[in-house]
Parts: C-alpha cells; sequence; structure tokens
C-alpha cells in the first residue's frame, strides 16, 4: 500500500552548519547531492513520486500545502486517520476497524519517510539527522521532501537505526492508543515498513541484492526497540515481524511476508505476484 510515488529537482542550498569550514561545507554539499541521487530511484519504482532535499526545496512542499511533517502528524494523528477510513470504502469497498484505519494512515505517512535514512544510506552510505519537524510527506501529490540538520558521511548500520529512532519515537508514541498496540508492536511496524519501503525501491532499480544484504546487516535482530529481524532468506523473501492487518479488509489477498503464512505459502505469493504487497 504504497504511496504513488516525480522528477527531483535541483536543490539549492547545500546542508551546512554555522561555522562550518569550506571543507566541512563541501563534505556536507557532496553528501546532499548523494542524498538526492539516491531519492531519485524512487520514482523508478513508485512513478508520480518526488522525493526533494533541502531547505528550499523543503519550504517549497511546505508552501504547496498538502504535506504534514512527522512531528505535525503527531500532534494530530485523528484528521489523517478520518481520512484513511474515509477513503476505504472505495479504496478497499469496505469500512475498516478504528485500530485498523490508524494503521494504514501511520503506514501511509512511515514507509515513504523512512526510505529518507535508508535509501541514502543503501547506495552512499550518508544519513541524515533529520528532526521530526523536517520531513514532510504529502499522501495525496505523494511529495516528500526533507530539511536535513546535518548529514552524516561513511555512516554505519547504528546511525541509521539511531536516527529512525530519533525521527519516530513521537510518531509511534501518538499512534499508539489509537492502534491499541504496545511499544513492541509500534517498532515492529516501523522496521517492516523501513524494511519493505527500501527494498520495493531497490529491487526495481536493480539493487535488489545490494539491499536484501544491507538490510539484514541493518537489523539483525537484537537492536531495541527495533523488535526481530529483516530476515531475508536466499530466495528474497521474509517474513514480516509485525502484521499490517491488510488480512482484515474483506475479500484481501494476504500480503507477501504475512507471519500468518506458512513459510512455503509466503514463498509461492511473493514468486507467484498474487499477494498483496504492504
Amino acid at each position: 500500500m504504497p504511496p504513488r510515488p516525480c522528477a527531483t529537482p535541483p536543490a539549492t542550498q547545500p546542508v551546512a552548519q554555522p561555522g562550518a569550514t569550506q571543507a566541512e561545507a563541501r563534505a556536507q554539499a557532496q553528501a546532499e547531492a548523494a542524498m538526492r541521487a539516491a531519492l531519485a530511484r524512487i520514482p523508478d519504482a513508485w512513478p508520480g513520486f518526488s522525493a526533494e532535499v533541502g531547505r528550499e526545496a523543503f519550504a517549497r512542499a511546505r508552501r504547496a500545502g498538502g504535506a504534514l511533517t512527522t512531528a505535525e502528524l503527531a500532534r494530530d494523528p485523528d484528521a489523517a486517520i478520518a481520512a484513511e477510513a474515509a477513503r476505504a470504502p472505495s479504496a478497499y469497498g469496505a469500512e475498516l476497524r478504528p485500530d485498523v484505519a490508524a494503521a494504514f494512515a501511520l503506514h501511509r505517512h512511515l514507509q515513504p519517510v523512512a526510505l529518507l535514512f535508508t535509501l541514502p544510506w543503501l547506495t552512499a552510505r550518508v544519513v541524515p539527522e533529520l528532526p521530526p519537524g523536517r520531513a514532510a510527506f504529502d499522501p495525496v501529490a505523494l511529495r516528500l521532501a526533507a530539511a536535513p540538520t546535518r548529514l552524516l558521511t561513511d555512516a554505519g548500520p547504528e546511525a541509521v537505526r539511531a536516527a529512525l529512532r530519533a525521527h519516530l519515537a513521537p510518531l509511534l508514541a501518538a499512534f499508539r492508543p489509537r492502534m491499541r498496540r504496545g511499544p513492541h508492536t509500534l517498532w515492529a511496524l516501523a522496521l517492516d515498513d523501513a524494511v519493505e519501503g527500501l527494498h520495493h525501491v531497490a529491487d526495481r532499480t536493480g539493487l535488489g541484492t545490494e539491499a536484501r544484504a544491507a538490510l539484514n546487516l541493518l537489523f539483525p535482530g537484537g537492536t531495541s526497540p527495533f523488535p526481530g529481524a529483516a530476515g531475508f532468506g536466499p530466495a528474497a523473501e521474509r517474513a514480516r515481524v509485525s502484521c499490517c492487518l491488510f488480512y482484515t479488509v474483506p475479500g484481501a489477498r494476504p500480503c507477501a511476508g504475512c507471519p500468518r503464512l506458512a513459510p512455503g505459502r509466503r514463498g509461492e505469493l511473493l514468486h507467484s505476484g498474487a499477494a498483496h504487497r504492504s
């Protein structure tokens, strides 16, 4: 259920800290260019999606309206949940349970936003420091924009996990009572959206093998608060750590990583293309 992800316009003002040396400013500009190149892959996987990086690009997206920052969604998730519930009869032919509408609304923001962290790390080992108020997504126009405060280079897996934790913690806390789930389940959902979003884009842009190896390194298990592991096997299938709840939609097909299915059945669905892709 990913958004409908445009070409990425050139950024204008690179990330640079006040008082940065010329060398540091150059390094940040190069890292921002690498992040922009990484995000430019997204429309090849999700046609119609746009992803922009930089202060001016972020300001443009905000002026256009429709894009909510992660901080705004955390402060008031109810409007997004109501919109998800309202579109359900036409999208799925049925109404959604309130907790399912909340889960779908969270997924609709979380999966694209997680790409801001995972995709540049996969392609360039760049990780943005990105407070919740500096990443915004419009789920209708499929417009993603970010204004990182700093970009980490030559970053390892823990830098990605730390950046994701800092960005997502307020959002997951806000959705917890609406979804009636505990922290373990919320962080499992975050792990699955980070894994499946990156794998979807990478697999359709020639980096599937690299992405599976990187995701197994990023989420090997035992990396709190993310429970479980990416868990890709040799045949590219994996079982989700959490349930996406799509099975609750009447007549819905299970997702390819459904933890409710036996491993052999998940593999059949994945390779036949018959599964719902969360």
